[in-house]
């Protein structure tokens, strides 16, 4: 701030909380179209600037929201494109959908489902996977039809996908006539070999591979590996695939074990998991959902928390102590002493989406003046320093840490 020396403008999740706020304030329903700034890493699908269409409604349940976000879509395809989208989208929960697609925004145009066969594997003698297993990891199998024809280069590079994906290892095996050939076969017995091959529902020719870890890194590395071998083996359809997924964990645990909002600290927990609040973090789902289509995320939302003993439950459990929530939030808490309604939202990511609708993977080819890859302006060529008089101005002083050398 210029005006307010050594103070700086920054709220976390700013739109949220304004447009919470607005619902409070008797607004019971709007929609714009706002102008997002954030720093962060970038990928083909994220730039530093985007465009939202942001949407907030008042005593709403999940359903009346979810036919407002299809009818937009099902108008926005007719008219751009003349394709007539079939509603309602299906829907999955995120379990369900990490389980059979290994992801939170799944590719539904193409079947290669993950199996989960946790419970078999149990009756091995593959140690390496029982050990897993005993620390709460679950195992997960991948079958490719045809796949024993992938040469051991093809499977490297699989390989390569699920370390990036943070699998420690993949293991897989081919089915042969006589049985499963590779290094795991040794472990199972023929009887358990066809018991999981019923189970995956794996013939003659097939690829196995398998995943051994916690749930979400096992079930994700393999969602990758499915969505490489879909587009390697072309069994992707042109089209579009629309799906709903919903209640995603509320928290997720850092490295250091504390806790962290999966989405925003706003979400409203599901009624049946509120008892886990502070006692089993873990446990709790939110009243979130995402909208998916081939594979990306095109918008993403909750049903929010209107109560303040909830609201300040939720700060605890990610750390805050009283005088942070009040200090931080306060103005919030204090809004909602007077009566807030139910409310919910959700917001489209428009430059993804005009990038879906054109045919391009890439979102800068549908922002004017985009950043690069470096997040760089390289026609305005920003970011750039500023001068001393201008951070004075501001009563900042800046220190740019040098790197270590090796």
């Amino acid at each position: 701030s210029r005006l307010h020396p050594g103070k700086f403008y920054a709220m976390p999740e700013s739109p949220q909380i304004y447009k919470q706020i607005l619902m409070v304030s008797g607004y019971d329903r709007y929609f714009q179209l706002p102008k997002c700034m954030r720093d962060e890493d970038l990928r083909a699908d994220r730039q530093p600037e985007f465009t939202q269409i942001d949407i907030e409604m008042s005593f709403i349940d999940r359903d009346d929201l979810f036919g407002v976000c299809e009818g937009l879509m099902a108008h926005v395809f007719q008219k751009a494109l003349g394709v007539k989208l079939k509603l309602p989208f299906p829907r999955f929960n995120w379990h369900d959908a990490m389980s059979r697609f290994g992801s939170e925004k799944p590719d539904i145009r193409f079947g290669l489902e993950l199996k989960a066969i946790t419970e078999l594997v149990k009756q091995s003698d593959f140690e390496i996977i029982k050990k897993v297993i005993a620390k709460g990891g679950v195992v997960f199998c991948l079958p490719v039809p045809g796949g024993s024809k992938f040469s051991r280069r093809e499977i490297d590079e699989l390989e390569g996908i699920a370390k990036t994906y943070h699998l420690p290892g993949l293991a897989w095996v081919k089915i042969g006539k006589t049985g499963w050939e590779g290094i795991p076969a040794k472990f199972f017995p023929q009887t358990l070999q066809n018991q999981i091959n019923q189970k995956v529902n794996a013939k003659v020719g097939d690829l196995l591979l398998f995943s051994a870890e916690k749930f979400a890194a096992a079930t994700e590395a393999l969602g990758q590996i499915r969505l490489h071998i879909g587009h390697k083996l072309k069994i992707v359809p042109e089209g579009w695939g629309f799906s709903w997924v919903t209640d995603m964990p509320l928290f997720e645990q850092n490295d250091d074990g504390s806790w962290a909002a999966a989405h925003h600290v706003f979400t409203m927990p599901l009624d049946e998991d509120m008892k886990f609040l502070e006692s089993d973090p873990e446990k709790v789902r939110a009243m979130r959902y995402d909208l998916a289509l081939n594979g990306a995320e095109i918008a993403g939302g909750s049903i929010r928390i209107h109560r303040k003993e909830i609201q300040e439950a939720v700060l605890r459990v990610i750390g805050l102590d009283a005088k942070d929530i009040e200090a931080k939030f306060g103005f919030l808490l204090e809004a909602f002493k007077y009566g807030a309604p139910p409310h919910g939202g959700i917001a489209f990511g428009f430059d993804r989406l005009c990038a879906m609708i054109c045919g391009v993977s890439d979102i800068r080819e549908v922002i004017a003046f985009p950043k690069n890859k470096a997040a760089q302006g390289m026609m305005e060529d920003s970011p750039g320093d500023v001068t001393p008089a201008q951070l004075k101005e501001l009563h900042i002083r800046t220190e740019v840490a040098k790197k270590k050398s090796k």
